[in-house]
């Protein structure tokens, strides 16, 4: 089954084929952190936000037996790792240390995640 919240990051058309240490995606990174749509193209952090929000709130809906195996991408994991337990923006040094886990990330690494509700308190935990 496949599910849209867990895509990746939607970034303009024009950025693709651009490395990360290229000055214009360092620009883009820099107006995505902020808020900015550039040229109207792609999706904001804010607009990641919500969609990391939304698919935890997809996974939390599961039967509490459920197994599942999200299949993303880098930045998208980084983000949602992020926001388990905090529905806030992060700050500017929390952001610089996601995008060192994002270029740090091998091609296929698994995070182990176990979710267990619990009253005022993160349901999520990082296993491994």
């Amino acid at each position: 089954e496949t599910h849209t919240v867990f895509e990746e990051l939607r970034r303009p058309n024009w950025l693709t084929g651009n490395s990360y240490f290229n000055l214009t995606t360092a620009w883009y990174i820099w107006r995505w952190f902020y808020g900015f749509k550039v040229r109207g193209e792609g999706e904001s952090y804010d607009d990641l936000l919500n969609r990391v929000i939304e698919a935890r709130t997809y996974l939390e809906s599961l039967p509490n037996d459920a197994r599942v195996v999200v299949v993303s991408h880098a930045v998208f994991i980084n983000i949602f790792l992020e926001h388990l337990c905090n529905d806030k923006r992060m700050g500017i040094w929390r952001a610089f240390k996601r995008l060192y886990h994002v270029l740090n990330l091998r091609n296929t690494s698994i995070i182990h995640l176990h979710f267990t509700p619990r009253e005022n308190q993160c349901s999520w935990e990082i296993v491994t």
